[in-house]
């Protein structure tokens, strides 16, 4: 289920957000990435899912893991 959610003013769309960390983990899996970050795979296959947005702390993590912002991956 794709719904956008309201952080401190600005909207985030769950469907772009878990399509651009889809497609950032590329040939990544899942339990890689989630161990590099210091999440389960299931809290990062529901994140991917647009199931769940991650915290803050986890938004930070995921955007230094994939060499970009949190804003772009976030909330672009």
């Amino acid at each position: 289920m794709y719904t956008e959610r309201k952080r401190g003013g600005e909207t985030m769309d769950l469907q772009k957000v878990s399509e651009r960390l889809t497609k950032l983990r590329g040939d990544e899996s899942q339990a890689k990435v989630a161990e590099v970050i210091g999440i389960s795979a299931s809290a990062l296959s529901m994140y991917e899912c647009g199931e769940r947005m991650p915290r803050d702390e986890i938004k930070v993590k995921l955007a230094a893991y994939y060499k970009t912002t949190v804003e772009a991956l976030f909330y672009a």
